[in-house]
């Protein structure tokens, strides 16, 4: 019985992540609390499994060292959300579920595509006469937001949406070159459409690195061809290219980056060990700087000035064990037969898994200028992605459950 409500919490986290906060930790936390009898500290663990426990470790002795207590214990509480993600969805992870687990990212997709076009038709004096309903939701309060050129839906900032469909785009590439589908091949168009009127230009080179990656990966040379053309407004329409060349240059009018990363090494500085502590970087900034940026625009240098150098090495380790681990999860995908019930459903854990690396692997260089990583949503979305292939190792090849 526990099992079946660990794994409906799983259904409830996946397909409102992007949709409400507040639904999505309240299907994790019924997903974990379902699930702490398979949650035994006496069990073997694997190095991936090491790493996540000593990052979360780090993470919480930058709470006792930070330099405002209450707010690191704020962000370390939150934070938490990231391993419970993580070990939730690596032990609930099935044969069976997989699939609908994939069908429901889709479908939650779809979803914030919709929304995103309501976004253009939506009258603003709607939205402002129903702003405490919003709150709720827990979207973005700065309804001007709605009514600019960039796409928001329900993440609130387009840099965040972004960042979400370089997360999703390449899962339902993969899903798509699997078992295509003319529904499937329409949401994975407007998703691509979607991404580019969000006009985060991190977010535009994620989503292009992961769309070679799988191209190269799975040598699809057709769907290299297809990524191409769906980038080319970036190359041809001249509000798309002006926006994607400021990336080489350093631009006044929004989210300087090159004076975040040198504030957020000037932290390193001055906190080198465990940082200035979790949550705090925003009060680190200059009064002067506020209004421009409030996060490092680099997950590794957030982490460092944060968290120091132990948080930063703690999770660059995180990284290349679980790309090692990922990568051998994918070979043996290869190698594996085809269990019947992925035979039923038409799909292959080959191309889940290869969906996935691709998704981490364009996240982490949309990460490179931005931070969304940060966002409670897009951290969770980032742990259980690594939680469902740490799951997919155990029973591709035959393992069972």
């Amino acid at each position: 019985m526990k099992t079946k409500i660990a794994e409906k919490g799983l259904f409830i986290t996946i397909f409102w992540l992007p949709l409400i906060n507040i639904v999505m930790y309240i299907g994790l936390l019924i997903s974990f609390f379902s699930s702490l009898k398979k949650i035994k500290l006496s069990e073997k663990k694997n190095a991936l499994d090491w790493a996540i426990i000593i990052f979360t470790a780090v993470v919480f002795v930058s709470t006792l060292t930070s330099v405002n207590k209450l707010l690191s214990i704020y962000g370390f509480i939150a934070f938490c959300a990231y391993p419970i993600a993580y070990f939730v969805f690596s032990r609930n992870v099935t044969e069976e579920n997989i699939f609908k687990i994939i069908k429901l990212i889709v479908l939650s997709l779809a979803v914030v595509i919709l929304i995103a076009v309501m976004q253009i038709l939506i009258p603003a004096s709607f939205l402002h006469e129903n702003k405490k309903f919003f709150d709720l939701l827990g979207w973005d309060t700065d309804y001007s937001k709605w009514k600019s050129v960039k796409f928001v839906s329900t993440l609130g900032s387009p840099n965040v949406l972004g960042s979400y469909l370089v997360l999703v785009l390449p899962i339902i590439g993969c899903f798509l070159l699997q078992n295509p589908s003319l529904k499937t091949g329409i949401i994975f168009i407007l998703g691509a459409l979607c991404l580019f009127f969000t006009f985060s230009r991190s977010a535009l080179v994620g989503f292009f690195a992961a769309m070679v990656w799988i191209s190269v990966i799975s040598k699809k040379k057709l769907f290299l061809l297809l990524t191409m053309i769906l980038l080319m407004p970036l190359v041809f329409v001249p509000k798309f290219s002006s926006r994607l060349k400021t990336i080489v240059h350093h631009s006044d009018d929004i989210f300087g980056r090159f004076p975040a990363w040198q504030l957020s090494l000037n932290i390193v500085h001055r906190y080198p060990i465990t940082g200035s502590g979790v949550n705090t970087f925003h009060i680190m900034i200059p009064d002067t700087e506020k209004e421009n940026f409030c996060h490092a625009h680099n997950v590794f240098l957030q982490l460092g000035a944060e968290t120091g150098i132990f948080g930063l090495t703690s999770f660059c380790v995180l990284i290349l064990l679980f790309a090692k681990f990922v990568w051998k999860v994918y070979n043996k995908s290869i190698a594996s037969r085809q269990s019947h019930v992925a035979t039923q459903q038409g799909l292959s854990f080959q191309w889940i898994v290869l969906g996935i690396i691709s998704a981490t692997f364009g996240f982490l260089i949309n990460n490179l200028g931005d931070c969304p990583f940060i966002r409670g949503q897009m951290g969770v979305f980032f742990f259980s992605l690594i939680g469902i292939i740490k799951g997919l190792d155990g029973f591709i090849g035959g393992n069972g459950r």
